[in-house]
């Protein structure tokens, strides 16, 4: 797996090692940046490593002094990277394929105190879309807090959880649901039909802890390869996010491992 380097402005070059979960330690406090902040994950299923391009102003894909982000694989998140609040433009390019823009979004506005995130996602076949999300890191004392992402095949589902029921009916592509509070403990996810009779997927048990933020983005095909994929984000996100695997690793805000389950 390629390594990426990013780097926006002054900001320098980080390092991106192959993805890991990160998670929250009891000691965490989040704290609101006066700047904006932003990163990208690629959810495209099929869709080859991809490099990302930024700028204040509308630029030539080609441009290497607007790449920030090189040979970014499948299902990885990127640092959050602090940058000035203004307008920004975005290409997402495949090398393999050339370098048209699969994706080419122009005057995102990034506002002061806002967290934000970029997911590409839909088959490159198709075309790939990319979605932009606010993000809201505070936690709630005692409860696990919980959004899902969707951007599971181009279709409308109900989302359901085997001991609450429906809390998500018509729940669309590219959309976010609103945060659940929950108590801390094991959940079942499943992705209903339109009309909630009939289950689509049933998503990998999610073990869900008090103090902590998740966001949760199901991504793949109905019935052909790759299925439903869940990819869970744990804030602080301190560099990564990575396919669930029903365990994960916290990881504190400097990076060092805090306990494992």
């Amino acid at each position: 797996m390629s390594r990426l380097t990013l780097a926006i402005g002054a900001l320098g070059a980080i390092s991106l090692a192959p993805v890991v979960i990160a998670g929250n330690c009891d000691s965490y406090s989040h704290k609101e940046a006066s700047n904006p902040t932003v990163r990208v994950i690629h959810a495209s299923p099929n869709t080859p490593e991809v490099d990302i391009f930024a700028g204040a102003a509308d630029l030539p894909s080609s441009s290497v002094q607007n790449r920030v982000l090189q040979d970014v694989p499948y299902f990885t998140a990127s640092p959050r990277l602090e940058v000035p609040s203004g307008t920004y433009f975005f290409d997402v390019v495949a090398p393999a394929a050339g370098y048209t823009p699969a994706i080419d979004l122009n005057e995102i506005k990034l506002k002061n105190d806002k967290e934000y995130t970029v997911i590409a996602a839909g088959d490159v076949s198709d075309g790939v879309d990319a979605f932009l999300f606010i993000d809201d890191n505070e936690h709630v004392e005692g409860k696990a807090k919980v959004r899902l992402i969707h951007a599971f095949e181009n279709l409308t589902v109900d989302v359901a959880e085997s001991g609450l029921g429906t809390i998500a009916n018509n729940f669309e592509y590219g959309t976010a649901s609103s945060y659940y509070e929950l108590p801390p403990g094991a959940y079942n996810f499943s992705l209903l039909n339109e009309a909630g009779d009939s289950t689509i997927a049933n998503l990998p048990e999610l073990d869900l802890e008090a103090d902590a933020v998740y966001t949760v983005i199901v991504t793949g095909y109905v019935g052909v390869a790759p299925e439903a994929q869940v990819l869970v984000d744990v804030a602080p996100d301190t560099q990564t996010a990575s396919v669930i695997d029903v365990h994960y690793t916290q990881t504190s805000s400097n990076g060092s491992n805090c306990g494992s389950h």
